[in-house]
């Protein structure tokens, strides 16, 4: 995925805590010097909303780190965030956020696969119904 450099520490530099990433996907058409622009792997972001855990399919969310994102950026994150002007906590704030976060999205996404297992015994259910002629 090509985002801008700096994307993954971007909110850490300003003192956030938080795993979300800016979304903004370079493309071939923009205009942005090569310079500023970092191929990084798929894998480290997930789009997500935190109500309902990760996106499915054609759902939409936020880009946010993985836990492989987070530990493979984590010390830039680190560094980023104690060198930002306006910290809203400490880093020890941020490790325990970023393990709520990662526990959160596990528990949303195990409730999500327990009602699509549910939906899909009842259309199985349906579908005997419907080759019996009930």
């Amino acid at each position: 995925m090509k985002l801008l450099k700096e994307s993954i520490i971007y909110l850490s530099k300003m003192g956030y805590i938080t795993l979300q990433v800016p979304s903004y996907v370079i493309t071939d058409d923009d205009n942005i010097p090569k310079d500023q622009i970092k191929e990084f792997p798929d894998e480290w972001f997930m789009f997500a909303d935190n109500a309902k855990g990760p996106a499915l399919g054609k759902e939409s969310g936020f880009m946010f780190l993985t836990e492989k994102g987070w530990k493979e950026n984590k010390d830039n994150i680190k560094k980023a965030f104690e060198q930002s002007p306006n910290p809203r906590g400490t880093w020890e704030d941020f490790e325990e956020h970023s393990k709520k976060h990662f526990k959160q999205m596990k528990i949303l996404l195990d409730k999500r696969i327990k009602y699509f297992q549910k939906k899909l015994k009842q259309a199985e259910f349906a579908k005997i119904k419907l080759e019996n002629g009930e």
